[in-house]
């Protein structure tokens, strides 16, 4: 896999736990150009998924090759509730 360019993957959220700064290993990939992730939101939090998001940012911009990074979501609306989320209630007359 020394000459992989382009790598796609999916990560569910909810399966990080609280882990900070992931490994990866990208850096062993040193022809990759593009990445493109899908994060599963489903039974995660905000957070959780946006710590997810960050940790892939982070990931591609230490990469000596400095690839493409596409983050997409699936499921956002199963993600959890967090305690700082609020709902905006409307009341129609």
């Amino acid at each position: 896999m020394p000459d992989l360019r382009r790598l796609r993957f999916y990560i569910r959220a909810e399966e990080t736990g609280s882990k900070i700064g992931f490994e990866f290993g990208f850096e062993h990939l040193a022809s990759l150009q593009q990445l493109s992730v899908t994060v599963d939101c489903r039974g995660a939090t905000r957070q959780r998924v946006e710590a997810a998001e960050a940790a892939m940012r982070d990931a591609a911009s230490i990469h000596p090759g400095r690839p493409a990074l596409e983050i997409s979501r699936r499921w956002e609306r199963d993600m959890i509730k967090d305690k700082d989320d609020h709902e905006e209630i409307v009341q129609v007359e």
